[in-house]
């Protein structure tokens, strides 16, 4: 009976010895980690971050690392997601009196950044406006994760699509046709009078511009280059005076206006502003003012005022028209 206490004691101790060598488990690595969304879609040349990578009880701090990007059909873009770029970025605020692209671009300074990262802590994905320099389309990415428990590799742990911009390019946000003489009835914001057509082509910086024409009620065209399209009043702002860094150029049919087109850099470029010495501050619409002078129209023999403001938040081609639909061209 002794011996069999005896033996029993000595098993027991020598399970106590063996489990006390072995040494406790540390940490966990998933085999469940994901990011929330399977799709990203990102807006190329815009700011972007996507949530942490979802670790999934793993054990903190978890570590990622960007091993791959590929392309639609497989091939390693990865290169080019990492290759620095140079942007502008907001230096100093830009006022009227930045009315050259030389003073403009002082306002501005270089910044050099890679397109895409990864955050090596948690791995939140993070997109740069130098992804204006990356094709549009699907990619997919491969990463390695890690933790005091190990190391994992996650193939195609997210798509991206990279688009043109989602949001709108453009907004108006005025339009007006008006008569100031003394009891006048043209004085009109309405569609009946005065409806504005655009048409957005994406393109690049140096094909940024606003291309405007003005139609009377049977689709004719006025000749900006014989006057029959001018400025309101020598004070009274138009379009180039809330883009200054460019000259209209006049044809017989339209108006071609070239813009900055700097990425981030959205029209109006600035709230107020002084024209020949009178002040004005629209609120962040930049109002312009043109006229038809006297003599020009079969309705009206007195000076028109046609107004309009507009937003432009993309680059490329806006192609604007005008038509006063209770007007004739002479």
């Amino acid at each position: 009976m002794k011996k069999n206490i005896i033996r029993s004691t000595i098993v027991v101790v020598a399970l106590l010895i063996v489990g006390a060598c072995e040494k406790p488990e540390i940490g966990h690595l998933s085999d469940n980690i994901f990011y929330n969304n399977s799709v990203y879609y990102v807006e190329r040349g815009k700011t972007t971050y996507s949530s942490p990578i979802v670790a999934n009880g793993s054990s903190s701090p978890l570590n990622v690392e960007l091993l791959k990007v590929k392309d639609s059909v497989g091939n390693d873009v990865t290169v080019i997601f990492k290759e620095p770029q140079k942007i502008k970025v907001y230096d100093q605020p830009v006022t009227y009196l930045d009315s050259t692209m030389e003073l403009l671009n002082s306002r501005f300074k270089d910044s050099v950044v890679q397109p895409f990262k990864i955050s090596p802590i948690g791995g939140r994905m993070e997109f740069t406006p130098a992804t204006t320099f990356l094709p549009g389309g699907s990619y997919t990415i491969d990463l390695k994760v890690n933790n005091v428990k190990g190391e994992k590799i996650i193939e195609d742990a997210a798509k991206i699509v990279l688009t043109n911009s989602t949001g709108v390019p453009y907004r108006m946000v005025f339009k007006r046709v008006r008569d100031y003489s003394v009891g006048s009835t043209l004085n009109n914001t309405d569609d009946e009078n005065i409806t504005i057509d655009v048409n957005f082509v994406p393109g690049t910086q140096e094909e940024t511009k606003c291309i405007y024409k003005f139609m009377d009620k049977n689709g004719v065209v006025f000749n900006p280059k014989a006057g029959e399209i001018t400025r309101w009043l020598p004070t009274w702002p138009c379009i180039d005076n809330w883009d200054p860094y460019f000259t209209p150029k006049l044809t017989e049919t339209l108006i071609e206006h070239q813009m900055p087109g700097l990425i981030g850099f959205t029209f109006p470029y600035f709230n107020s502003l002084v024209v020949e010495g009178q002040s004005w501050d629209q609120g962040g619409d930049a109002l312009s003012y043109f006229k038809i002078p006297k003599g020009y129209l079969n309705e009206y023999d007195v000076n028109i005022q046609v107004a309009f403001a507009f937003r432009f938040y993309a680059q490329g081609t806006y192609d604007i028209t005008v038509h006063l639909n209770k007007l004739t061209r002479k």
